[in-house]
């Protein structure tokens, strides 16, 4: 049998055997097959037969043998569904998110044939209502996924992660889609038609399954895909050592090395180091920190390693569509901010928007001009509070309302000291501040004591009475790090969140959602993949806070404009203001 044969039984099998626990349905749906063609004599025409047989199937008999719901014929695309996002609305599904948790990804085995991956060449989008040639201004767009092998054999499980753009090149108008992981290689794509015109719609490869498997599992064998390292000083007496927020990992990782325990000086964050050697070098003696190559080794498959260099293709296939004026799919009306559920913030996979050239359109609520914000920071204080992009954020805010300066001159851009501004005359100030440890630095040494401070130390100082606007991020840094390790910092964030709502009522708490970003330095190492999984960690540690606290949706914007850097560009920065804004002054 050829090799090319063996791999198809692979998929055939291996999927149907182990996913779906159909061994029985399938040997007897294979004796069934036999039984009705007489004259089948060769093995090796088994796999076209079995094609053929499903291809002459009614597409509901197929499904409801291989698909998860929601079923094709489930999905209600009438009259009155089609101007509305909301084929799949539950946010305890990790499919609301578009990931694939830990658990299920690590049930595979590393791979060992990049063949039997998604392909994007081979994959193949259609309109799901194939009679369509033409949309309405404000419907939503259904198309159909179908992920193929390099092999070309149609995929029969989920987990790859795919993304969606519809795009008007004429005058540069683009938006992001929903996409919806039916768990049996096909996916879901819903796209609002927010504009007229001829528009294209594209479908991202982001990750391959096997990615998103390597991805997680190298998480679980290295202390850190970039490493956190201390350096001890005491006269004319230094030494480097590794830390890591977990004492576990770091003590498995040392052989059981005697550890100093930072938890106290990183302002309660857990934080551990290896105790320095040298006898007059003490765990007081803690002065700079550096995230300095080289950077750990990776255990990636030459599979894998293959498949990283793939990330983020676009399929081969594309959808054109016209979209002509609205009729039946009646925009509705933006509403005032203060007239809008933040719950929905946690809960609509609605897009909040698309762009028009470089400018951010919000699409459910009302926008604000420059006289609304000059009113809304008047005797506020903003506390931004987190990584670079944040410190962005600042620069950009900074600019824009021409606040004054009250610390040291940066000397640098990459700057990692707490940097503050005020305007005297409306009462207004504003800084930046960076989360405590892990912060990556970069190949340099610095001062440790610039990261010392955490986020839910920041926010338990807070004034009782201070008009202060919140808002905090923990994403860029953490990556390199099992995602528990986030987990654990942000549940002791809610804590501080809830005292500071309980005793300051002037507070407003936004979270900067995660952002994503194609390009990545270091395959393996920083990588987008965890959007969806932060989103979710998220939702699940700020339960009963989502009706007080604001999460700031950025991937929208990210995806839509196909951003590269993990610090998106100044366009991108401005809209992300502009929504933060929208919330921070609603009251």
């Amino acid at each position: 049998m050829s090799t090319k044969r063996i791999h198809y039984f692979h998929r055939r099998g291996y999927n149907y055997f182990n996913k779906r626990c159909l061994a029985g349905i399938l040997t007897g749906f294979t004796f069934l097959i036999l039984a009705a063609n007489e004259n089948f004599t060769d093995i090796n025409s088994l796999p076209s037969l079995i094609d053929n047989v499903l291809n002459g199937m009614k597409k509901k008999d197929v499904r409801e043998l291989f698909s998860s719901t929601p079923k094709y014929e489930d999905l209600n695309v009438d009259h009155q569904k089609r101007c509305e996002i909301g084929i799949l609305n539950d946010p305890e599904d990790p499919r609301f998110y578009n990931i694939l948790l830990e658990d299920e990804a690590l049930q595979y085995k590393p791979c060992n044939d990049t063949n039997l991956a998604a392909s994007a060449n081979n994959s193949k989008i259609a309109l799901l209502d194939a009679t369509r040639t033409s949309y309405e201004q404000g419907e939503v767009i259904h198309v159909i996924v179908q992920i193929y092998d390099g092999y070309g054999y149609k995929k029969t499980t989920g987990g790859d992660l795919l993304r969606a753009t519809i795009h008007d090149r004429e005058y540069n108008n683009h938006s992001s889609g929903v996409v919806t992981d039916n768990l049996d290689g096909t996916y879901l794509v819903e796209i609002k038609a927010f504009w007229t015109g001829p528009s294209i719609i594209i479908i991202e490869l982001a990750y391959t399954r096997e990615i998103i498997t390597a991805i997680y599992r190298v998480r679980t064998e290295v202390l850190a895909t970039r490493n956190v390292y201390a350096q001890f000083q005491s006269l004319n007496d230094s030494e480097e050592v590794v830390c890591h927020p977990n004492n576990d990992r770091l003590l498995e990782a040392t052989q059981n090395a005697a550890l100093c325990n930072m938890t106290d000086i990183n302002s309660g964050m857990s934080f551990y180091c290896v105790k320095p050697k040298h006898q007059n070098l003490t765990c007081e003696h803690w002065t700079l920190v550096s995230s300095k190559t080289p950077y750990p080794a990776l255990s990636f498959t030459n599979c894998e390693s293959t498949l990283l260099k793939r990330i983020h293709t676009n399929l081969t296939e594309t959808i054109s569509v016209d979209i002509e004026p609205e009729s039946t799919c009646k925009s509705p009306p933006r509403v005032p901010i203060s007239k809008y559920k933040i719950t929905k913030t946690w809960t609509s996979r609605e897009p909040t928007g698309y762009f028009i050239g470089k400018k951010w359109n919000f699409v459910q609520i009302e926008g604000i001009n420059n006289s609304c914000i000059n009113d809304c920071i008047r005797n506020k204080r903003i506390y931004m509070i987190g990584d670079s992009t944040l410190r962005h954020w600042y620069l950009n805010l900074k600019e824009q309302t021409k606040c004054v300066a009250t610390t040291g001159k940066w000397t640098k851009m990459k700057w990692h000291e707490a940097s503050e501004c005020e305007l005297k005359d409306i009462g207004f100030k504003m800084g930046w501040y960076p989360h405590s440890q892990p912060f990556c630095v970069g190949n340099t040494w610095e001062n440790a004591e610039h990261t010392h401070i955490s986020i839910a130390r920041r926010i338990d100082n807070i004034p009782d009475n201070e008009n202060a606007i919140v808002v905090f991020q923990l994403f860029m840094h953490q990556l390199a790090f099992h995602h528990t390790v986030a987990q654990g910092r942000y549940k002791l964030i809610r804590k501080s969140v809830e005292r500071l709502l309980r005793r300051n009522k002037n507070a407003v708490v936004l979270i900067k959602g995660p952002h994503t970003f194609s390009k990545s330095r270091a395959a393996g190492r920083l990588n987008d993949c965890y959007v969806g999984l932060f989103n979710k960690i998220l939702y699940d540690i700020f339960k009963g806070l989502h009706d007080r606290v604001v999460l700031l949706n950025n991937q929208d914007a990210t995806i839509a404009a196909h951003t590269a850097e993990n610090h998106p560009p100044q366009y991108i920065v401005t809209a992300m203001l502009e929504q933060m804004f929208y919330f921070a002054c609603r009251k």
